[in-house]
């Protein structure tokens, strides 16, 4: 997590938004996590049928947890998303990014 505060620090200005998207877990359990972590980036925990809905249409064989991330860029557009606590690493991230234009 302390990863994505670091990307979102550096590529606010550019546009960045990021997005913790969380469907499954016990909500105290998770905010209590966010707060721990210091985390200051858009977290959604929602447990309702509607984002049950949404957070399966991203699922694929083998590739589902919690929370969902999202890299958006100036005009809304999802520019990355991918499951799991950890996910990307920094360099991928970056590189992703620098693809999109945010420098």
């Amino acid at each position: 997590m302390p990863h994505l505060e670091k990307l979102q620090a550096k590529y606010r200005e550019a546009g960045l938004t990021v997005i913790g998207f969380n469907t499954a877990d016990d909500y105290k359990i998770a905010a209590d996590l966010l707060a721990e972590k210091s985390a200051t980036f858009t977290n959604i925990i929602n447990f309702s049928g509607s984002a049950t809905a949404f957070h399966r249409q991203f699922e694929t064989a083998g590739s589902s947890a919690v929370p969902l991330h999202y890299l958006l860029d100036r005009e809304g557009r999802v520019a990355d998303a991918w499951y799991g606590f950890e996910g990307k690493d920094d360099q991928s991230l970056e590189k992703r990014l620098k693809a999109m234009g945010l420098k």
